[in-house]
């Protein structure tokens, strides 16, 4: 028995998945406006990734489309989130410390001393 009940809800979507040249002409996506009611049946000459109606789509294939210039007034980012560093900067805190003290252990300097 769940403490949430009348609360949380479980969506289940079973796609059928066919090959672009037999897919059917025709597309049927089931849906129930009511948690607790009867199914509602739409028909759909072409659906989206998503699942809705994309019959007035330029490319219903596409999810996400590549640009090359920001899209809002931002300033273009140079290499984005790529790992370019062999891995050095992708590292814990306490690696990171490790690697500070190890810094500091091979400077070579006198500590300043302080006259009154």
């Amino acid at each position: 028995m769940s403490d949430a009940r009348g609360r949380a809800h479980v969506h289940c979507v079973i796609i059928g998945l066919t090959p672009r040249d037999d897919e059917p002409k025709v597309k049927r996506l089931f849906s129930y406006p009511q948690i607790d009611g009867d199914t509602v049946e739409s028909t759909h000459l072409a659906l989206s990734p998503y699942l809705f109606d994309a019959s007035k789509l330029k490319d219903r294939h596409l999810v996400v489309q590549e640009v090359s210039r920001p899209l809002a007034e931002a300033r273009k980012l140079i290499s984005g989130s790529q790992p370019i560093d062999d891995g050095n900067y992708i590292s814990s805190a306490l690696c990171w410390l490790r690697r500070i003290h190890q810094w500091i252990e091979t400077l070579d300097f006198q500590p300043a001393r302080c006259t009154p």
